[in-house]
């Protein structure tokens, strides 16, 4: 468990930085997007229960789908704006956002559930 002087909000930000909940400490990778299993310094499950990455995967898909909402409204806001925009730049910057945020946040996801899970079940 975490020490008494833990808040919520510290384990939720240590996760939104990709590092342990309970101790703080950065939590090592075993590939490029895949975190380990267990934090190295205190031992910490990353999934509590089985199937606990799917919360992950949810997170990660909500912030991709917001990223193309974000770029579609921007795109439409030049459109109606002269009518004579160029939406090529717009497809490019949200299929290259569509590819990359995803890759850079699943592992920070992973962190970010198990903060969550971890002040839940305080």
């Amino acid at each position: 468990m975490p020490s008494p002087t833990t808040s919520n909000q510290l384990m939720i930000v240590r996760g939104l930085r990709g590092r342990c909940p309970r101790c703080g400490a950065r939590w090592a990778r075993t590939r490029l997007v895949s975190p380990a299993p267990v934090c190295a310094n205190c031992s910490l499950p990353l999934d509590a229960e089985q199937g606990g990455f799917t919360n992950a995967l949810v997170f990660n898909w909500v912030v991709a789908v917001l990223v193309v909402v974000a770029v579609f409204v921007v795109l439409m806001v030049d459109l109606l704006g002269d009518g004579e925009a160029n939406p090529w730049p717009y497809l490019v910057v949200g299929a290259i956002a569509c590819t990359a945020i995803p890759v850079w946040s699943y592992p920070r996801s992973r962190t970010l559930w198990c903060a969550i899970d971890l002040a839940a079940r305080r």
